[in-house]
């Protein structure tokens, strides 16, 4: 269902099949406190803060599991 992940470092993007999906996938993350930007048709790009820790990382990881399951339904 995720498909092109790229980028390095903080600047990562991965696409999902359609505009419609991307949408919805985002709107699950955003309910969950998960800020996301649209990019082109299908993309979600993240933007994480400058300075994290690695339970924000543990956090955003588990977000993306829970919001991915939801999206699959």
């Amino acid at each position: 269902l995720i498909s092109n992940v790229r980028g390095r470092g903080l600047f990562i993007a991965f696409d999902l099949p359609d505009g419609e999906s991307r949408n919805r996938f985002r709107s699950l993350l955003w309910d969950k406190h998960f800020a996301t930007l649209a990019c082109g048709p299908a993309s979600v790009r993240f933007r994480p803060a400058l300075t994290f820790s690695r339970e924000n990382v543990d956090e955003a990881c588990d977000k993306l599991s829970d919001a991915m399951k939801e999206w699959k339904k």
